[in-house]
């Protein structure tokens, strides 16, 4: 495979991957609405139960969109040659959850009542636009250039998504690398270079002329020190070795062969006059491949040298493979880190999601009710948020929550600490093992750290910059209860610092 095909198949595969982000975005926000909508009430029980189901049917759809994009990476669908017709019939299949997600969107941003979720609703709305663009791009793209003339790089800026396009060359060098190597080995196989070892030199001239007729390269030592000497500057794929020689013999030569690291996989067959069970049976002990007593057949020791020769090549070829596969495995691990790395993201503010969120606090209070040591959870949210939203617009308004989110994580240092978005502009910060004074400081200084930032907020009722209210709790987890019950707390805490005027810190035992 060419290195510019490699490429090709490996900006795919992550292509794909990175058509999961917007469905993860549908899929998510989709959820966090519907967690709101179900905590609340609406103006009327009607409107609420009409605004669940079309969420619910939104989810429904994203899920349907997501097994699509898996559908794009089945390797069936690898060929772009071969699967044109599929790919507009996928296309096809976009349509109608695709639209169905956009006209229910439109939908509920009509509804005053859900004005908190417009936020989030137009999020969806634009990760589904993207996914549709995006879509479009690949299959036009794979309809209209089926043979990939495209250079590399115009291939990984395609789809205008969020591919590291060092990440994926690297990879598909690598990969190219290694079947490089797969390849000269198979080009090579017949040029084998044997080793010839016996102290009588017409039977080293007798070997070696019947081998060289037979295509092989062929080298002679005639004695055993001279053979480990030549072992040191040249590589062998096979030794044809003589007992009996003066100096050191052949079983010693053999002994030493398969006690060095580099050797030991040499195969080598013994030549000898000796004929005895004893002798044989010696030289097979000692890791011979074969034993051919003297005068040999030349049918015969044809036949067993391509037969040793043979076992070489498959050997060889199998510490390559192992190799390619340790390679292979290692970047697959790298790429995966990272995939894994983003997947466990927030989009906007770079800090942890949602979804890190509950997977840590409940690895957290497991390991807390194991160690009974405190462990500490401070909610915070951006005060009128929807005020600066409304005034400044969406853009201003990511922007504040990615400026927020950096103070925030600037202030927490320790490693086992967790910064995340828990939902539209509302924070939490993971706090293992630490005391409620203690916890409390951190969210003092988190206060102050989001009032350093001096970001312009006209419609504040207390003050003209961005501030946040904080709800603070730490407990001693236990089995009888669950992590709800510690965010509980914290949520309750931080209602209580609305409530008394925002911009500061309330704390909440857990007695």
């Amino acid at each position: 495979m060419t290195p510019s095909s490699q490429i090709e198949k490996t900006w795919l595969s992550h292509v794909r991957h990175e058509l999961r982000t917007p469905v993860n975005i549908i899929l998510g926000y989709s959820e966090i609405i519907l967690e709101d909508l179900e905590s609340t009430e609406l103006q009327t029980a009607l409107l609420q139960d009409e605004a669940i189901a079309n969420l619910k049917t939104i989810h429904d759809c994203g899920t349907q969109i997501l097994s699509l994009v898996n559908t794009l990476s089945d390797s069936d669908y690898v060929e772009f040659n071969d699967y044109q017709v599929d790919l507009g019939h996928i296309r096809l299949k976009f349509h109608a959850p695709v639209n169905t997600i956009l006209t229910l969107i439109d939908h509920l941003l009509t509804h005053e009542d859900l004005s908190a979720s417009h936020a989030d609703l137009e999020k969806i709305h634009v990760a589904t636009n993207n996914l549709t663009q995006n879509i479009n791009r690949i299959i036009s793209f794979s309809v209209n250039q089926p043979n990939y003339q495209q250079p590399a790089r115009e291939l990984l800026t395609l789809t205008g998504t969020a591919i590291n396009p060092v990440m994926v060359e690297e990879t598909a060098q690598t990969i190219t690398a290694l079947e490089g190597e797969a390849e000269v080995v198979m080009q090579t196989v017949n040029t084998f270079k044997i080793l010839i070892v016996d102290d009588k030199e017409a039977n080293r001239t007798l070997l070696s002329r019947r081998l060289s007729r037979q295509g092989y390269l062929v080298d002679t030592a005639c004695n055993g020190q001279e053979s480990l000497e030549m072992l040191e500057h040249e590589g062998y794929d096979l030794l044809l070795l003589d007992i009996l020689m003066p100096q050191m013999n052949g079983y010693e030569v053999l002994t030493q062969l398969k006690k060095h690291e580099s050797w030991r996989n040499i195969p080598v067959i013994m030549i000898s006059a000796l004929n005895e069970i004893d002798s044989v049976v010696k030289c097979i002990q000692l890791g011979a491949e074969d034993y051919l007593t003297k005068p040999f057949n030349p049918v015969l020791l044809k036949a067993r040298i391509g037969a040793c020769l043979e076992k070489k090549r498959l050997r060889d070829q199998e510490i390559l493979y192992t190799k390619q596969l340790a390679q292979a495995h290692a970047e697959i691990l790298k790429v995966n880190h990272q995939l894994e790395r983003m997947a466990a993201l927030d989009g906007l503010t770079q800090v942890a999601n949602r979804r890190s969120f509950d997977d840590v606090i409940s690895q957290q209070w497991r390991m807390h009710c194991q160690m009974q040591q405190q462990l500490a959870l401070i909610f915070l949210d951006v005060d009128y948020f929807k005020r600066f939203n409304d005034h400044y617009g969406h853009l201003q308004g990511d922007d504040c929550l990615r400026s927020v989110a950096q103070a925030i994580a600037q202030t927490i240092q320790r490693p086992n600490d967790l910064v995340a978005r828990y939902g539209g502009e509302e924070f939490a910060v993971i706090l293992p093992q630490t005391s409620l004074p203690i916890a409390c400081a951190i969210a003092q200084t988190i206060c102050q750290a989001v009032r350093t930032l001096a970001i312009p907020h006209k419609h504040a009722e207390m003050n003209e910059i961005v501030t946040v209210s904080l709800g603070v709790t730490s407990i001693v987890p236990t089995t009888e209860k669950s992590p709800e019950h510690l965010i509980k707390l914290a949520d309750q805490a931080l209602y209580k610092a609305k409530a008394q005027g925002r911009n500061q810190v309330f704390a909440l035992t857990g007695e």
